[in-house]
């Protein structure tokens, strides 16, 4: 069986020869259980080869998720009249720093800002447009003034608390 004497966790030393029960890790702020420890010359956060540690007090980090397009109206790569109003919600448990809607006219090269995520442009103000909030985010309701010319492919910029954007 290995040496258990010398374990070190964070280039700080724990001597665990006959150590049984809670205790601290010094100089640094985790705490770990001890149960049966069969490791020698370890290094690095729980980078203990060969043991059982169990560490309490800590959570494994959060990977933020990135803003979620859902509920899309008319349905994807439909073919959109020019009176149509186009819906999709956009969510994200971690909230929303800004949000910025275009409309791209791929076979008129035209883009428009649709909202700026403060307020709708003069193409979008009225006509029934909404944002409406909802359960982590926003519920988009859209017409353009004086119809959709052609079929818009509308492109959300959707930048969360965390930093994340939508995919």
């Amino acid at each position: 069986m290995p040496d258990v004497n010398n374990i070190d966790f964070i280039d700080t030393p724990v001597y665990t020869a006959g150590i049984t029960g809670l205790f601290d890790v010094p100089n640094s702020k985790l705490t770990f259980i001890p149960t049966d420890i069969y490791s020698t010359g370890a290094t690095g956060l729980f980078d203990v080869p060969y043991s059982r540690i169990t560490a309490i007090g800590i959570a494994e980090p959060v990977v933020p998720s990135a803003p979620v397009i859902s509920n899309v109206t008319p349905a994807a790569a439909s073919a959109i009249a020019p009176t149509d109003i186009l819906g999709f919600d956009i969510t994200d448990p971690e909230g929303f720093t800004r949000i910025l809607l275009v409309a791209d006219f791929p076979t008129l090269g035209i883009r428009e800002v649709i909202h700026d995520g403060l307020s709708f442009s003069a193409n979008y103000n009225g006509f029934g447009n909404s944002r409406t909030v909802i359960t982590n985010g926003f519920q988009y309701r859209l017409l353009r003034k004086g119809g959709w010319p052609v079929s818009p492919v509308i492109i959300p910029y959707a930048i969360d608390a965390t930093g994340q954007e939508n995919p």
